[in-house]
């Protein structure tokens, strides 16, 4: 199974600084694969939903590419992406 380099950003990195490597072979399961290593953190700042999921209005970066533009949750990864996961930015 590939693995892919998962790089929270904004406040994610007060509880989960750095890279992990992640394995997955889809965004979906890598996304789901760092839920479970990071539940305690997640849960800590408030982003997961009460299905114990990301909040969906994370955005998540593949290779820096939107994932909702290419195939959601079902987009393939190999060996060495990386995948950022960015918490919504509020503006005014």
């Amino acid at each position: 199974m590939p693995k892919v380099r998962v790089k929270p950003g904004l406040i994610l990195t007060e509880r989960i600084a750095g890279e992990v490597e992640v394995e997955g072979r889809t965004v979906e399961e890598v996304v789901r694969e760092f839920e479970r290593r990071f539940r305690k953190e997640l849960e800590e700042l408030g982003s997961l939903g009460k299905d114990g999921r990301l909040l969906p209005s994370f955005v998540l970066l593949l290779n820096g590419r939107n994932v909702k533009l290419l195939e959601g949750g079902k987009t393939g990864v190999k060996e060495g992406d990386l995948l950022m996961i960015l918490p919504p930015a509020a503006g005014g």
